[in-house]
């Protein structure tokens, strides 16, 4: 009945949003490392439309990810606090199925 603990306790989810922002961290570098090639690359005139458009694009995702990658300690914790609380609730609920045969 309790085989699967692991997945009882949320940590199976737990660990696959770690890994999922993981690969969202390796998505963003690989990101920075092209947008930085194109920048140094010289395709583009100085102060033309192309490397304005190119500048701002690099700001956008650097700042959009920046703000990401910064709020994930409070997504952690809130998956701590979820992993904590649905460990409780089970601890609750065999508690509860063991007390329920006999009485004192």
């Amino acid at each position: 009945m309790y085989k699967d603990k692991k997945g009882q306790m949320s940590l199976d989810l737990v660990g696959k949003i770690l890994i999922t922002v993981l690969v969202l961290a390796l998505i963003a570098v690989a990101m920075f490392a092209g947008f930085d090639a194109i920048q140094n690359s010289g395709i583009f005139t100085a102060a033309s439309a192309s490397a304005n458009n190119t500048d701002v694009i690099i700001t956008n995702v650097t700042d959009g990810a920046t703000a990401f990658f910064g709020n994930i300690p409070a997504i952690l914790s809130i998956l701590g606090i979820v992993a904590i609380m649905t460990g409780l609730a089970i601890l609750i609920v065999v508690v509860k199925r063991s007390n329920s045969g006999g009485g004192l």
